[in-house]
């Protein structure tokens, strides 16, 4: 014995398949009601990004025909069903009844009901809630007559949401300028802390630039030397342009930042410019000739040490550099001195 039955979408009503039962024991299995078999339509198992993507597609696929009437019954069932899948999303959509809209509701409000659907999707916030809607005969909507008003109700959650963040957001920004104000009142004792001043500099401009202030501006900005020595003097520039114009001004805050930036750059170029000599700091006006000029070369003496340069690496670089082209020039200016002195210094060399 067979029995065969239509399955239909239990949200949407419409007919997706069938089922056929054989008895294998002599008897039908028994079901109290075949309705048991909770089934949805396919578009119900879609992700919510490929579902956007389905019903944005059949939408412009079939929207014009929509318009002149040219749309058939298979198709309008397909723009009524991802719909009602789209609504879904929401979260708190209660239905105890299969419905579908009409065309025409589908055409009037189904730009604002997948806006909606795309900006709650991209928030991905547990915090965030729209209103809840209940399609049932009990309350006369299962033609969803009242969804104008409800998708109202959800854009003014949608702009109180937005409102309160930003209302967080600028708290947050009160309490970065008040840790970093409460430490420039203890600088005389401790230094200001690059981490406060960078709490409070990342809440002015990571609105505006949010990879930037997550990425390269907070390395550099946090850096120490080894870290500022790895960027160019464009990116410096480009960071110190982007603080001075997003940060407000005429506060300690701001000076204190100020004072960061001015360390950053003292830092790069104590590095970088350490080759950058310039001769007349131990050139004279006549003798040798040295990039360019004729000038007189003294005697630059013993090589320095680290602690003629008080333990300062970087000091004891530049001074190692200046030395040795000092040195190199003395040595060719007096190679054929005839003072015996010179010549047995020379041949130490």
């Amino acid at each position: 014995m067979q029995v065969h039955t239509s399955l239909r979408c239990r949200l949407s009503g419409l007919p997706i398949g069938s089922v056929q039962v054989e008895t294998t024991i002599g008897a039908l299995p028994y079901l109290a009601r075949w309705d048991n078999l909770l089934v949805l339509h396919p578009v119900f198992n879609l992700s919510e990004h490929k579902l956007f993507e389905f019903t944005r597609t059949e939408w412009n696929r079939l929207a014009k025909k929509a318009v002149d009437e040219e749309i058939s019954e298979k198709e309008s069932n397909i723009l009524k069903v991802t719909y009602l899948a789209v609504l879904h999303t929401f979260g708190k959509i209660h239905q105890d009844q299969p419905c579908l809209p009409p065309l025409a509701t589908v055409q009037s409000t189904l730009n604002k009901i997948l806006s909606l659907a795309i900006w709650k999707y991209t928030l991905d916030s547990p915090r965030f809630r729209f209103p809840e809607y209940v399609i049932s005969a009990k309350n006369s909507n299962l033609h969803l007559d009242n969804v104008d008003g409800y998708l109202e109700a959800c854009f003014a959650a949608k702009k109180s949401y937005e409102t309160q963040v930003q209302e967080i957001n600028e708290a947050a920004n009160i309490r970065a300028a008040k840790a970093a104000m409460d430490a420039l009142t203890k600088e005389w004792a401790t230094p200001v802390s690059k981490k406060i001043l960078w709490s409070w500099v990342k809440h002015y401009i990571q609105g505006k630039y949010p990879a930037d202030a997550a990425g390269w501006i907070h390395t550099l900005f946090l850096g120490g030397g080894n870290a500022i020595i790895e960027f160019q003097q464009e990116d410096i520039e480009m960071m110190e342009d982007i603080i001075m114009g997003e940060c407000p001004a005429g506060t300690g805050v701001m000076r204190a930042v100020r004072g960061r930036i001015d360390t950053i750059w003292n830092t790069w170029k104590a590095h970088h410019r350490v080759f950058e000599i310039d001769l007349a700091d131990y050139a004279e006006n006549q003798g040798t000739l040295v990039n360019g000029k004729q000038v007189a070369m003294p005697n630059p003496g013993p090589k320095p040490t680290l602690k003629d340069c008080e333990g300062n690496k970087i000091r004891l670089t530049i001074a190692t550099a200046k030395w040795t082209i000092a040195n190199a020039a003395w040595v060719a200016q007096n190679r054929q001195s005839d003072d015996p002195r010179i010549n047995d210094q020379l041949g130490e060399i």
